[in-house]
């Protein structure tokens, strides 16, 4: 059995820690992260309203996806880079974004609001669907964080 088994209940994902029946939800993430975003947020922005911000930000390339990091402008590239590495799911394949991807910088340069508690909840589900010797299991950091206010204090 994974770490976070799914349970069934779309939005929460239950396991067996050292004999305690653990749950994480999207809330979860919401109360303990404080991203200060809401359930209602949007999760995606449509192409053209991203294109739109990314070509005022000096973007050359295409129209998404993907987006080229090398194509952003370095101040841009930076922040995508550290979301990419730190925040996202994503294990490899660091130089391009998904539209999903590119929407959540996109909100954060511009303050638009995003459901980031959901994107995370989203990526920690499909990290432990891909778990093996190949791949490390990320978001430890918070998971620990959701455990410790949740089961410990």
């Amino acid at each position: 059995m994974g770490l976070w088994p799914s349970s069934g209940n779309i939005g929460v994902s239950k396991a067996s820690v050292q004999g305690t029946e653990v749950s994480v939800s999207e809330q979860d993430i919401r109360e303990v992260l404080l991203f200060g975003d809401a359930a209602d947020d949007p999760t995606e922005y449509s192409k053209e309203k991203v294109m739109e911000v990314l070509v005022k930000r000096s973007y050359e390339g295409a129209v998404p996806p993907p987006i080229i990091m090398k194509l952003l402008h370095p101040y841009w590239r930076l922040l995508a880079h550290n979301y990419l590495v730190c925040i996202s799911g994503n294990k490899s394949g660091l130089d391009k974004l998904t539209l999903k991807q590119t929407s959540v910088v996109v909100s954060v340069v511009e303050g638009w609001r995003y459901n980031y508690s959901k994107s995370v909840f989203d990526d920690m589900l499909v990290n432990v669907k891909t778990l093996n010797e190949k791949y490390w299991y990320k978001f430890s950091r918070f998971i620990q964080m959701i455990l410790e206010k949740k089961y410990i204090l």
